[in-house]
């Protein structure tokens, strides 16, 4: 399947003179070499939906769409979940995206379904589904 891709290059101008940093600062330098070390096995690293785990640095994703069920047919399918979406509440959440919980309101009909989904990174993906709440035809 082929992707559309957008590059947007921005230069700022100040005095005639293009201003590019020659080298990154030593700040910057030590946060990257940080951050690629704890940025590996699985995790929810997709920082815009808690749904989909992915896995570093191969780049394998998983996603976990929650759906209202009617007569078997799946509908209303969800697979965002984030923390300002108001549907959404983040539980513990380890160091590096080890580990974590949260729960989602699935609000597909007059009455939502609530879950509770808990997830083990790393290595091996381990991943938990619970029903708080629930209506028929919840899945």
């Amino acid at each position: 399947a082929a992707s559309n891709l957008c590059v947007l290059i921005t230069w700022e101008v100040v005095s005639g003179k293009t201003v590019v940093a020659p080298a990154l600062p030593a700040p910057e330098l030590i946060r990257r070499k940080l951050q690629k070390g704890l940025a590996s096995g699985w995790g929810p690293w997709m920082h815009y939906t808690l749904l989909k785990q992915v896995h570093l640095p191969s780049g394998v994703t998983l996603t976990t769409s929650l759906c209202h069920l009617d007569n078997l047919i799946a509908s209303h399918c969800q697979d965002i979940a984030t923390p300002d979406d108001k549907l959404t509440r983040v539980g513990e959440l380890g160091y590096g995206y080890s580990y974590g919980s949260f729960t989602y309101m699935l609000n597909t009909t007059n009455e939502p379904s609530t879950f509770k989904i808990r997830f083990s990174g790393g290595k091996d993906l381990l991943m938990t589904f619970e029903v708080l709440g629930r209506h028929p035809g919840s899945a």
